[in-house]
């Protein structure tokens, strides 16, 4: 009977053991050396370029009222606050579709060709389409659709939308509220969606090579999965298997095994 109790109490032991996580398997960037200098690293964002489907934020100021009031007229509610072109429903309703020949329709300028061009660079194709038709005009443009989803192994996973250029793969985890203790760290998902099909990469954020992989800069409509580790199956199967160890304790003791 001592004999089967200890066995039972080693089996325990090894599964609590087993079910335990260290220091090195939470930490980010673990190999990196104190006050180390990482020359050009990471490399510098690559420049995104618009697709058939993005969403685009442009806006016309002149010293004509008549465009203003056209390009600008869903900046203020009629209660005089700001336009929320910050959640999805004001995109969908007052951005600008890219159509899937790569044009955006635009009040008085017509289409223009802004697929292949980067945000400035289509900012730049507007203005001087612009320059034909009104006088003294100023053009802004921005993406409305970046846009990551960041799911699994993470505080507060969900849709995030950025408006910043770029994006990076620890400014994303960053809004999502980090990686949970029961994150893998070593294997973290990115799906990218390209026209021949869903690109797939794994990321390593405990090792400074994330910082070269080239999904490390994210993408619009990037999905960013952090697989649970081993552990957690562990954690969740532990009250089952710790009833299962004291039911048969209790047998042993009870019929003195």
């Amino acid at each position: 009977m001592r004999r089967s109790k200890l066995l039972l109490l080693l089996f325990a032991g090894l599964l609590a053991l087993g079910s335990c996580r260290f220091r090195k398997d939470l930490t980010y960037l673990a190999d990196l050396q104190n006050d180390s200098l990482l020359s050009n690293i990471p490399a510098a964002a690559p420049s995104y370029t618009l697709k058939p489907d993005d969403n685009l934020y442009v806006t016309i100021q002149s010293a004509n009222d008549e465009i203003n009031k056209i390009y600008n007229a869903n900046n203020t509610t009629q209660g005089g606050g700001s336009q929320s072109y910050t959640d999805p429903a004001g995109q969908y309703l007052y951005g600008n579709l890219v159509d899937k020949q790569g044009l955006v329709t635009l009040p008085v300028l017509g289409q223009v060709k802004v697929a292949g061009l980067t945000v400035s660079e289509a900012q730049a194709a507007i203005q001087l389409k612009a320059n034909e038709y009104i006088k003294e005009s100023t053009v802004k443009v921005k993406l409305l659709n970046f846009k990551i989803t960041i799911l699994g192994e993470v505080k507060s996973p969900g849709p995030y939308y950025f408006y910043e250029n770029s994006v990076n793969a620890l400014d994303a985890v960053a809004r999502a509220g980090g990686f949970t203790d029961m994150a893998r760290l070593n294997t973290v998902l990115v799906m990218r969606k390209t026209s021949s099909g869903t690109m797939s990469y794994r990321l390593n954020f405990k090792d400074k090579s994330l910082l070269l992989h080239p999904a490390y800069y994210l993408k619009p409509n990037d999905v960013v999965y952090a697989e649970p580790a081993m552990m957690k199956s562990a954690v969740m199967n532990f009250t089952t298997i710790s009833m299962v160890l004291s039911t048969v304790t209790f047998l042993m003791v009870v019929f003195k095994l």
